[in-house]
């Protein structure tokens, strides 16, 4: 019988990643958003305008790069996936980070 995995392993961890506590916070914030509630417009997951300005302030902050927030994720899931049968789909979206104004 396979071992259950705890829940809290399925949210980030950004201790230490971007050598700020706020941003640690604000990302792992993001995340539990973006699981909570699927959307491919910040507009619509935050709660406020208060919330949609500081996930773009976090997602524009020059800490935070795509790099970072592609390790913690692919780290996590290696330590979750070790010894487990995985099945893998492929999901043909994209995000794109830009400005809309004018673009």
């Amino acid at each position: 019988m396979e071992k259950m995995i705890s829940p809290r392993f399925f949210s980030p961890n950004y201790t230490g990643r971007f050598n700020d506590t706020r941003l640690e916070r604000r990302g792992a914030e993001l995340v539990s958003r973006l699981s909570l509630h699927p959307s491919s417009s910040i507009r619509q997951l935050a709660v406020s305008v208060a919330q949609q300005k500081a996930f773009y302030r976090f997602l524009d902050n020059d800490k935070v790069t795509e790099d970072i927030l592609i390790e913690e994720i692919s780290s996590r899931m290696s330590s979750l996936a070790t010894g487990r049968h995985l099945l893998c789909l492929q999901d043909t979206c994209e995000t794109k980070f830009v400005n809309t104004k004018g673009d």
